[in-house]
Parts: C-alpha cells; structure tokens; sequence
C-alpha cells in the first residue's frame, strides 16, 4: 500500500503513519490543555481513510466523558486506541491524543514494530526503555467537512526546531521526537507561540489528509 504525501514521495502507508506518529512528535506526561481550552466539532467525528493508503481512523463520542473523543487507527489488520481531546489555543485547533491502556503500549513495543503507542514510552536519557508511561501526543489539525489533515511536529534533529530556542524549556529526546517536562502553562505558552500563525515554525507542513469516508 502507498501513500502520496504534497511534497510528491510515495511510501508505505504504514511507514508514514509512524513517521508522523512518531518520529517528530511532542509528548509530554501534562496534557497539553486546560479544561477551558476544550473545544468540539462535529466534523471530527466519522470513519476517515488517508488516500491511497490502508489506514482507517474511526473517531467517536467518549460517552463517559463527554467532551473528549475515542480514536481508532486500524492499518494492515493492526488496531490501536487513543483517548483524543480536542482543544484550542488562539484560533488554532489541536488534539491531544493518549493510547488507552498500559498493557496495549507494553505489547505493542514488544512486537519490535515502532507503532504509533509503542514508543509513547518514557526514555530515559542513557536510552534504555523505562517504566510506561502513558504521553500526551500533540497534533495540529485542519477540519473540514471533507475531512482532517493532521501535522505532526518537526523532527528534533531539524536545526529550525523552536525547542533549540526555548533554553528554558526542560525536555529530553526520544529519538526524534520531544518530551517536555514542565507544567501545562509552560506547554501551552510554547505551542502558542510556535504553532500559532507561523505554525511551520513547530510544525510539518507535510500533513497526512484523512478524507471522510462516503466523500
């Protein structure tokens, strides 16, 4: 299965999806949202497929929370689950996303297979895969009746990544993606003033559309 990103390269389906799931990410262990940044939009519920690719995301109602969201990626016969909290800062939309259970993280990276939940692991900074934990995952998001783009973050090791400026920041790698360390103020401060209008700045402009199934 391929898929065409705007920049033109055809890849593995699969292969993409992690590299926007994961290899540039910004995770945090503090979600990236107050409760009066939560926000809702109908058209981010309903079964998506990303183009020319087998991925199927399924994003319904969390009914026991009511304003957060369920969101379901199957690719290659391949479940995970996240919980999915829409939200906004300025007029900017994201979603802050969570895989739903400790033992789906576990099995998942024991596969060997770098899945989207499998590496929302805590590394620790000799490297070595420490006690899971459950990350918050940011993505910045367009919504339409259509469908949804979503941008994963630049990768770490792009020498116009914003954390490079933000000294007070404190975070570590994880591979090629970020994990920041502080309280959800300073997040919030930092994603608004880097993924606000100049949002390349943080963010990839190479975003994976996922168009609405039946469109």
């Amino acid at each position: 299965m391929k898929i065409t990103t705007k920049s033109g390269m055809r890849l593995n389906g699969l292969i993409y999806i992690l590299a926007l799931f994961i290899t540039g990410c910004i995770t945090s262990s503090n979600p990236f949202y107050k409760a009066e940044d939560i926000t809702q939009n109908p058209y981010f519920i309903g079964t998506f497929e990303s183009s020319d690719s087998g991925l199927t995301v399924t994003i319904s109602n969390n009914i026991n929370t009511g304003k957060h969201y369920l969101l379901c990626l199957i690719e290659g016969g391949k479940v995970s689950n996240y919980d999915a909290t829409l939200f906004k800062i300025n007029q900017d939309t994201f979603v802050d996303i969570m895989p739903t259970s400790e033992p789906q993280i576990m099995d998942e990276y024991k596969e060997g297979i770098p899945t989207a939940s499998g590496l929302l692991k805590a590394i620790s900074h000799d490297g070595k895969v420490i006690a899971s934990n459950r990350l918050h995952v940011l993505f910045k998001l367009a919504i339409s009746k259509e469908g949804i783009e979503c941008f994963g973050a630049k990768k770490a090791s792009d020498p116009s990544h914003p954390i490079k400026q933000s000294h007070n920041l404190k975070f570590h790698a994880n591979g090629d993606g970020v994990v920041l360390e502080e309280p959800t103020e300073q997040l919030q401060a930092f994603v608004g003033q880097y993924g606000g209008t100049n949002w390349s700045n943080l963010f990839q402009t190479d975003g994976i559309k996922l168009v609405r199934d039946g469109k």
